[in-house]
């Protein structure tokens, strides 16, 4: 790719202005306006990075850092996690065996996706209870709630055998499973890189921006159809991305992110790492489930678990929903931790999806 490798190399030499200000930038206004786009030059120099302060939490005694809003992903990990720890789930155990901890998980969710799902958008224009969602005694109230709405244990809700049961269809991978103003994921991809200076990054890359059916110089401007909450000048868009790194002893000991509507997903492969002790690697390849989407009260989940736990939801009332062994769309993880013995890096991309892992 002769001309993508040309724009990285002026990119290198000339920085962010070779394509905000110079030869690219100058290419993407003449065209984007030839097809109707209204884009000026000005837009283009005026253009200005904000640097925001990161979502930050605690969790069994690990500092988290989240992507902030307009960014939905850290406060909803935060929060899902907040509640969480209120639960001994190593205990319990795993989510893929355990109806307990996946009935604590999957309430746990469906409370968060709820209570956040219009109320965190651009803080810009919107207060945001960002500081109540993360109090530790919020989160102890909400698991409270939790656990006053699971099942009586010793009620059977299961459909009796002379009823006549609706026949449970696998859910094709083929056709994406999103929510309804998460439909224009597909395409995205999330890079975690550490460089030789000791630099961490976490950055999802994403198909908000551009112009749609533009192609420069090796440079692809997708665009997007969606919609900020507000109109007007600088405003930005709510995307549920997640940008996650955990702290140890002030420096970066993990950082991971998926593309996709990665809040539950992320909250799910951190419990593997911080709950149950899997390997980032194990964590990623673990089985992974959606709660509650639409308003029917059921789990989506990959097909890698036990028939015992297909038969203790079912007497608790709660539909599972097989979505084959592996889902691409329950997220693409990719992860790079630290060994705090030797310092070495090292990284895992999830089988799920196309990725790769590198180290020079």
């Amino acid at each position: 790719m002769p001309k993508l490798a040309e724009t990285l190399r002026k990119v290198a030499s000339e920085g962010a202005d070779y394509i905000y200000k110079g030869a690219w930038g100058q290419k993407f206004v003449k065209m984007a306006n030839k097809q109707g786009y209204r884009v000026s030059m000005q837009d283009m120099e005026e253009y200005e990075p904000k640097w925001d302060k990161p979502v930050r939490f605690t969790y069994r005694g690990h500092e988290i850092i989240g992507s902030p809003p307009p960014d939905t992903g850290g406060l909803v990990v935060g929060y899902n996690l907040n509640i969480l720890e209120n639960f001994d789930l190593k205990s319990l155990g795993h989510y893929a065996k355990s109806p307990e901890t996946l009935e604590i998980m999957a309430r746990a969710f469906g409370r968060v996706r709820d209570e956040t799902r219009w109320a965190i958008k651009d803080p810009l224009n919107f207060y945001i209870p960002s500081e109540l969602w993360l109090l530790k005694d919020y989160g102890k109230m909400c698991a409270q709630f939790v656990q006053n709405t699971m099942v009586i244990s010793n009620v059977n809700l299961a459909p009796s055998k002379k009823d006549k049961a609706l026949p449970q269809k696998t859910l094709n991978p083929q056709f994406p499973l999103l929510d309804e103003e998460n439909d224009a994921y597909l395409g995205s991809n999330h890079n975690v890189i550490v460089d030789a200076q000791g630099n961490w990054i976490s950055l999802l890359h994403t198909l908000h921006g551009g112009a749609p059916g533009i192609f420069i110089d090796g440079v692809r401007a997708l665009g997007s159809g969606a919609r900020a909450y507000t109109l007007g000048p600088g405003r930005r868009l709510v995307l549920p991305i997640t940008s996650i790194m955990i702290v140890k002893d002030g420096k970066p000991w993990l950082a991971m992110g998926t593309p996709g509507s990665p809040p539950q997903p992320v909250t799910e492969v951190l419990v593997n790492i911080l709950d149950f002790k899997m390997s980032p690697k194990e964590a990623a390849e673990a089985p992974r489930f959606w709660t509650f989407r639409g308003d029917e009260r059921s789990v989506d989940i990959e097909s890698r678990i036990t028939k015992e736990l297909r038969e203790a939801m079912a007497s608790r009332g709660i539909k599972l929903k097989d979505l084959g062994a592996y889902n691409w769309h329950t997220g693409s993880m990719q992860i790079i931790w630290r060994d705090e013995k030797t310092g070495k890096l090292h990284g895992v991309t999830d089988p799920r999806r196309l990725g790769y892992a590198a180290g020079y």
